[in-house]
């Protein structure tokens, strides 16, 4: 559909937004930050591919992206891979390799790399899947990291932001490597939905589902592959962190990572508990110890009357204060939190 964006990017100075066609454009659309008016349309005479593989370099002047001589699945195709420079309105590098298709790349945060997921051949004599690293500034390829076998399609492809590790996922499997070729095995994994390296660069984050069929969030250090932490029962399908270190998914919500600055522990090994409920000046404060992020929050009676119930209540600092006006009596707080059920009592007295 020309009028659905497939991809979005912001430029690191916060000016400009690239993204790909929309209102009926099949090429590229460059967007003024601040006012929301598209400022320069950027179309050739080819197929443009900008389904996510859109890249900003540093300089916050030039973009990268691939342009494709004939469409997906034709006998005769030739990729075409643009460096654009927005200022200059031109093409100022540019290569091209023939029954050639991308399905996803990445431009390293530093515009040094560029990790590619290619896809090579043709409908009459087959198609093979490799997985490549390329100058980002001359256009040549580094390493090739091999082929992952018999997927179907890449779906992630992440570079760390020291340039250390790489991440492809194709289909629902995840191929780790050193930046130097080596290949990392996470232990146990039957299939890795999401991933992301932390902004640190000492950790990856995996919604994997282990071959005893449990799906949860792990996190695994990366120089020696150890399990570090793990969220239970979120199972997102999108995860990235920001520079600031925050934990964001894909179901629009963002997780603590205070985990990261105390210290890595299992929480299984974790005391999580509510500490403390009192009720004061028409506010509840609940302080509990090992929850972050209270899914569902209820109060009843004495006799098991529901009176109060709230959902997604973020904690600080495992602490947090609703106002709530309630009469005198006993009441019981149930907290549900990643799929643990936690009680207290507590009393109201006016």
């Amino acid at each position: 559909a020309t009028d659905l964006i497939r991809t979005i990017n912001i430029t690191s100075d916060g000016q400009k937004i690239v993204t790909g066609g929309a209102m009926g454009q099949k090429g590229i659309l460059i967007w003024d930050y601040n006012t929301g008016i598209v400022t320069k349309i950027i179309i050739f005479d080819k197929i443009f591919d900008v389904y996510e593989n859109i890249g900003i370099y540093p300089d916050n002047n030039r973009i990268i992206f691939n342009t494709y001589q004939n469409d997906y699945g034709s006998l005769s195709n030739k990729i075409y891979i643009n460096i654009y420079n927005l200022q200059l309105d031109s093409i100022v590098n540019q290569t091209s390799m023939a029954d050639t298709y991308c399905d996803r790349f990445i431009l390293s945060k530093d515009g040094k790399y560029i990790a590619y997921c290619i896809g090579k051949g043709n409908p009459k004599d087959g198609w093979y899947n490799t997985m490549e690293l390329w100058d980002a500034e001359t256009l040549t390829k580094i390493k090739d990291f091999g082929s992952p076998g018999d997927i179907h399609e890449f779906r992630d492809v992440q570079i760390s932001d020291d340039n250390q590790y790489v991440g492809f996922r194709g289909d629902n499997l995840l191929f780790l490597f050193s930046i130097t070729g080596k290949e990392l095995k996470i232990p146990l994994q039957k299939y890795v939905y999401s991933f992301a390296f932390t902004p640190n660069c000492k950790f990856i984050t995996l919604d994997i589902e282990t071959i005893d069929n449990q799906e949860n969030v792990y996190i695994y250090e990366l120089s020696n592959l150890n399990k570090s932490y793990m969220y239970t029962n979120i199972f997102p399908r999108i995860m990235r962190y920001s520079t600031n270190n925050d934990f964001f998914i894909s179901k629009m919500r963002l997780y603590s990572n205070h985990w990261n600055e105390v210290g890595i522990t299992n929480p299984q090994e974790q005391t999580i508990q509510i500490k403390n409920t009192t009720y004061t000046n028409n506010s509840l404060q609940i302080i509990t110890e090992g929850i972050e992020i209270i899914n569902t929050l209820m109060i009843t009676d004495t006799l098991g009357k529901k009176i109060y119930i709230q959902n997604e209540i973020p904690l600080l600092n495992n602490q947090t204060t609703i106002p709530l006006f309630l009469p005198s009596g006993n009441y019981l707080l149930k907290i549900i939190s990643n799929g643990k059920e936690y009680t207290s009592k507590f009393i109201v007295e006016r």
